[in-house]
């Protein structure tokens, strides 16, 4: 009779058993992704509370073969829903990057073959001190050399004595969302020679890089030797959503993953930082932004080139928004930590060789945006375009 009851759980408890197989194997199968993760969290609490229904079970033997019937047919009807009517994908685009579907982009097809060039260009390495950078990538849209600098306009028959400038920043300054003639190092450089001072234009911008970063990337440059007579750096949105993200002023994006992955998961915690109240945070990011303007400063003077440091602009505030960007821009932590931060910028008084650009698209109806704040080729040109006055005077006075 004990074998009998042993016989009946186990063939009870397979149902549970299959579910989770199944859908561990398919989802491996296809991609170990968080919706794969959820899905096979919410089969195990399945199995659990099947597991215990059949515990409870036990001391009646008549029940256990109806708890496997229904649980067999239970798992074989959601094995044929979930493959047969999986839930549609949010992405809209062949290769799963939703902003293709941005009114500002003048045309589908570019924009399909555009991002997918951008998805299979975001494999980004360990980089010391920085912690990543695209590795090398060759497309027809986007080209990144062997230093993860992303291809730049060049002047034909560019002089050896040309003024060379170093463009620092965020993925705004890498150029998401425009071809590589398009980002707005490329817009500068054919500015300048329009001006009739041609110059070499690097770009050092890499997706996620906070201010500090940025000023990293720049010091690893000089320590090599690589001296420009001109630096701009291009930040803003990504201390505003370090500061929404981390709750502390500075800190790289997704910093939690390195903390975790320095640890191993056996180390203890960093000490938690004193919470700070969303004005302290505001005012503590820009204390660090500007404190990196200073240091950015000194660097100017000891190795002798020219800087400029421009603030950028964000969808939340001062441009009208069309349909699709005020749908885009969608992330309410992030809008009130801008509002914060951008509203103390205003009145906040600033070096020289500071401007703040965050109303550049004030008054423009047009679309620009394909997210919170990257911009399609058009408005990296107006960008650049505000830009110019500043860096006529800097050129032209070395």
């Amino acid at each position: 009779m004990q074998q009998m009851s042993t016989a009946r759980v186990v063939l009870a408890l397979a149902p549970g058993i299959a579910a989770l197989a199944f859908v561990g194997l398919y989802e491996a199968g296809e991609d170990a992704t968080e919706a794969a993760a959820l899905g096979l969290a919410w089969v195990q609490c399945f199995a659990g509370i099947y597991l215990s229904a059949c515990v409870l079970a036990a001391t009646r033997a008549d029940l256990l073969p109806k708890i496997a019937l229904a649980g067999w047919t239970m798992t074989l009807t959601a094995s044929v829903v979930y493959v047969a009517f999986p839930e549609p994908p949010e992405p809209v685009s062949p290769h799963g990057n939703w902003r293709a579907e941005a009114d500002a982009h003048p045309d589908r097809d570019w924009a399909d073959a555009y991002y997918r060039e951008f998805r299979d260009s975001v494999r980004m390495h360990w980089q010391p001190y920085v912690y990543w950078r695209r590795p090398a990538f060759e497309g027809e849209h986007i080209r990144v050399d062997g230093e993860g600098r992303r291809h730049t306009h060049t002047p034909d028959a560019l002089p050896a004595d040309a003024p060379r400038v170093f463009v620092c920043g965020g993925s705004t300054i890498w150029g998401t969302g425009a071809d590589d003639d398009e980002t707005i190092p490329s817009w500068l450089s054919r500015r300048l020679e329009a001006e009739g001072l041609p110059a070499r234009v690097v770009n050092l911008g890499e997706s996620g890089y906070v201010s500090t970063q940025a000023l990293i990337r720049l010091m690893i440059e000089l320590r090599r030797g690589n001296v420009p007579d001109l630096v701009i750096c291009y930040d803003g949105v990504n201390e505003v959503a370090s500061a929404a993200q981390t709750r502390e002023p500075g800190i790289p994006l997704n910093e939690v993953r390195r903390r975790d992955e320095f640890m191993l998961g056996e180390a203890p915690k960093p000490p938690t930082p004193e919470e700070l109240g969303d004005r302290a945070l505001a005012e503590a990011t820009l204390d660090l932004y500007f404190g990196n303007v200073r240091m950015l400063a000194a660097l100017a003077r000891e190795f002798d080139f020219e800087l400029l440091c421009f603030w950028q602009p964000i969808a939340y505030l001062h441009k009208p928004l069309t349909a699709y960007e005020e749908e885009a821009a969608g992330h309410a932590e992030l809008d009130d930590m801008a509002e914060r931060i951008y509203g103390l910028l205003e009145g906040r008084e600033a070096p020289d060789c500071f401007q703040d650009l965050q109303r550049v698209f004030a008054g423009r109806s047009e679309p620009r945006y394909i997210d919170f704040c990257h911009v399609v080729g058009v408005g990296n040109a107006e960008i650049v375009e505000a830009m110019m006055p500043r860096v006529l005077t800097a050129l032209r006075g070395r």
